[in-house]
């Protein structure tokens, strides 16, 4: 007679079978655990971030001179936000629920356009309008290994004016002086004009130095005289010009980086709307139904751009927009290096004569300026540029027989010190 029980076989067979279910079902219920946290942690950035939208909203109220372009997240939430030099701290954000340790927040207008390295948990998500990415934390690349300081002024940090030289793809290098400082970001500018075809993208040219046999000239905008399309033609020339230049960071022209001078001139029915980027590539967005232009590919983003107006018009820079002989020879110097010097000017301009005698010796023939992003909008035919007898003047957009180009680029803080 039979006990009753399960023999060894029967035992087997159910262990067998529970291992079987456990296999597939802790996976899934594992799947299901990790699903639901990455949904709460996006619940939280997401609330997270809906509460710092509306808490800015509350500042511009009280101050509508507040529009932080960046906040950083500090621990508990709490944001730290600077408006052009001034930093707004600390600003406390309200809210149920898990909060971030770190990160930054990006603004254009009062909007959030994205979120850098926020931290949940010791993981890191990356968010934009219509994403939230988990991921580790993203790396700030420094060039500081290209980039040598050439002169020692002896003043303390950085200022407009120091000079560089940058090694900008291996085996060349070109040296920059310190045209702006915008917070984090540093826009330095060449010390001469370079070649840039801006209809021949394999031009061998293209990245050389301009000059004496090859002054390099080349239109703000060429076809229609007229500067309701922006330099399009300067600035397709300065991309095949620095296209290669693999070892300096791509120029972000997107949120608060675009340029849209030309919406803040006196007479706006003249210019161009703005430039931007969106993945690497620029977009010149003309008036009066202008068509719009783009610049350069996806494969190869933008590298450099042309020097803005307020950069070289700055009081560390000097230049004056010319209306009359009392604004030439206000640049500083280096701002003109490599310009042509005409001796028979110094009649106009005695300032002249002492400040930029060294570009006698060094300018380069026929190179008499380089083109600035500006238009002149009281007029649809002038753009504006840096000269040689040191001042902002307007020229035809179309002359191609006086102005030329010269790079501006844009490092971090940490890649000069």
């Amino acid at each position: 007679m039979r006990n009753k029980g399960f023999t060894l076989i029967e035992l087997l067979a159910v262990i067998v079978i529970l291992a079987i279910i456990a296999l597939i079902a802790v996976p899934i219920v594992l799947n299901i655990i990790d699903d639901s946290k990455k949904e709460s942690i996006n619940r939280s950035i997401e609330l997270y971030m809906n509460h710092v939208q509306k808490v800015i909203a509350k500042e511009q109220m009280k101050d509508p001179t507040f529009n932080p372009s960046e906040c950083e997240i500090k621990p508990k939430g709490i944001l730290e936000c600077k408006n052009g030099t001034k930093t707004y701290s600390p600003i406390k954000i309200e809210m149920n629920g898990q909060m971030p340790e770190s990160g930054k927040i990006k603004f254009s207008k009062g909007m959030v356009i994205e979120g850098k390295n926020i931290e949940l948990d010791n993981l890191y998500y990356q968010v934009t309008a219509d994403n939230i990415s988990e991921g580790t934390k993203e790396q700030v690349i420094s060039y500081s290994e290209y980039i040598t300081r050439k002169e020692d002024t002896g003043a303390q940090g950085l200022s407009v004016g120091d000079k560089y030289d940058y090694e900008v793809s291996p085996g060349i290098t070109r040296t920059f002086y310190v045209l702006s400082i915008e917070n984090d970001k540093v826009n330095l500018i060449m010390d001469s004009n370079i070649c840039g075809s801006a209809t021949d993208e394999n031009a061998s040219t293209n990245g050389q130095l301009a000059t004496n046999g090859n002054p390099c000239l080349i239109a703000w905008h060429s076809g229609a005289n007229n500067n309701n399309y922006g330099p399009d033609t300067a600035m397709k020339g300065l991309y095949n010009a620095t296209k290669n230049w693999t070892n300096v960071p791509d120029m972000d022209l997107s949120g608060e980086n675009a340029y849209t001078d030309e919406n803040n001139k006196t007479n706006n029915t003249k210019g161009y709307t703005g430039i931007t980027t969106e993945n690497g590539v620029a977009t010149i967005t003309g008036k009066n139904n202008a068509t719009n232009t783009t610049i350069g590919t996806s494969e190869k983003p933008l590298k450099a751009r042309l020097p803005r107006e307020d950069e070289v018009t700055s009081e560390n820079a000097g230049c004056h927009v010319w209306s009359s002989d009392s604004d030439y020879g206000t640049c500083n110097y280096w701002l003109v290096k490599n310009l042509y010097y005409d001796t028979g000017f110094s009649g106009y301009c005695s300032a002249c004569v002492s400040k930029y005698s060294n570009n006698q010796n060094n300018g380069i023939t026929n190179i008499y300026g380089y083109w600035l992003l500006s238009s002149y909008p009281g007029y649809s035919i002038y753009a504006r540029s840096v000269d040689f007898h040191g001042s902002v003047d307007n020229h035809s957009t179309s002359n191609a027989s006086s102005s030329g180009l010269r790079a501006v680029i844009t490092v971090s803080k940490s890649d000069l010190s």
